[in-house]
C-alpha cells in the first residue's frame, strides 16, 4: 500500500495483503474525510479572495459634470453601467469599463469614467454629440463592479 504526494491518501496494490474489503472501506472513508476537509479549505480561502478582491455596488447619479464614488481604496478595474442595463445609445455612453492605467474617454477625449485614488469618477455633459458621457445622469441608479 502507498500514499499520494499530496494529501497521503490510500493507493491500494493488489499484491497487497492489506488490501481486504475491511481495510478497503477504513481506507476509503478516511480517503473521502481528507478529500472533504481540504475541498471546505479551499472553498473557504477562495471565498474570502473574492470578498476582498470584488466590491459590488451602486450609485445615484447627480447630474453634475463629475461625481468621484468613494470606495476606500485604489481599484485596478471598474465596471459601472446604469441599473436598466443600457450601454450607449446614438450620442450618449451609459456604462464603461476602466482598468489601471486606462481611462475610459470618447472620440473628444472627455472622460466617461475615470479611476481614482480613493474610487472612480463618473462624469455628465448635456451635448447631444458624438458619445457624450452619461455615467452620471441625474436621479438614475448605476451598478458597479470594482476589483482591488
Amino acid at each position: 500500500m502507498s500514499k499520494t504526494t499530496n494529501y497521503q491518501l490510500t493507493i491500494w496494490d493488489y499484491g497487497d495483503e492489506d488490501f481486504t474489503p475491511g481495510q478497503v472501506r477504513e481506507d476509503l472513508a478516511e480517503n473521502f474525510t481528507a478529500l472533504d476537509g481540504a475541498l471546505k479549505a479551499e472553498e473557504t480561502i477562495r471565498a474570502k479572495a473574492i470578498k476582498e478582491l470584488v466590491v459590488v455596488g451602486t450609485y445615484m447619479g447627480n447630474g453634475e459634470a463629475s461625481q468621484t464614488i468613494q470606495l476606500g481604496f485604489t481599484p485596478r478595474a471598474v465596471f459601472a453601467v446604469n441599473s436598466e442595463g443600457k450601454i450607449s445609445d446614438n450620442y450618449r455612453c451609459y456604462a464603461g469599463l476602466v482598468v489601471t492605467g486606462h481611462n475610459m474617454v470618447n472620440s473628444r477625449d472627455e472622460e466617461i469614467l475615470t479611476l481614482t485614488g480613493s474610487g472612480f469618477t463618473v462624469y455628465y455633459m448635456s451635448d447631444s454629440n458624438s458619445m457624450v458621457p452619461r455615467t452620471n445622469d441625474k436621479n438614475t441608479v448605476y451598478n458597479y463592479v470594482a476589483l482591488r
